[in-house]
């Protein structure tokens, strides 16, 4: 059972992506004035649902997914901008970065 409707739309990021961000953050980002969020673009939010969906495929579960909408689904969106982090990886060469 998945909690809500499963149309929330979420960022997600490969751990090893964030290591890989976080090691380029702390050796070549020297941009002081504000945080850098390591994130992916908006364009790659994905729903709650789908990825309820993945899981649910990847672990060859055979049952039924039920969405159980007397939950509360919470806030729909909750991007995070990775404009700042793509314009400094430019800047130092890395824009080749694949999320």
């Amino acid at each position: 059972t998945v909690w809500g409707s499963g149309k929330p739309l979420r960022q997600f990021i490969y751990s090893v992506d964030l290591g890989e961000l976080m090691i380029w953050a702390v050796e070549k980002y020297d941009d002081a004035p504000g945080a850098l969020i390591l994130s992916v673009a908006e364009k790659d939010e994905v729903s709650i649902g789908d990825v309820a969906k993945a899981i649910a495929k990847a672990m060859e579960f055979k049952g039924n997914l039920v969405f159980d909408t007397t939950k509360s689904d919470g806030q729909y969106k909750k991007t995070a901008s990775n404009e700042k982090l793509v314009a400094a990886m430019k800047k130092t060469g890395a824009d080749d970065f694949n999320f």
